[in-house]
């Protein structure tokens, strides 16, 4: 945490102070060092998102929100 680079220094001092948070893998059995199973809950949205080149209004948005909603509980 002593590092002449402002990015470095920030980059160590958020490690040192959230590190619980990070590795909480490592403190807590059964805990997975991976978040896979969230990152497959959103691969459909964000891939639908990506074709549709997303919302172009808030309404839009709400619309996206309410279908992900909707096919999540399906």
């Amino acid at each position: 945490m002593d590092s002449a680079n402002n990015g470095v220094r920030h980059w160590a001092t958020a490690l040192f102070m959230h590190h619980e948070r990070f590795f909480v893998f490592v403190h807590h059995e059964g805990v997975e060092p991976t978040n896979n199973r969230a990152e497959r809950a959103l691969r459909a949205a964000v891939q639908w998102r990506t074709i549709m080149v997303g919302n172009r209004s808030d309404e839009g948005e709400v619309v996206v929100a309410r279908l992900v909603a909707f096919l999540d509980r399906h």
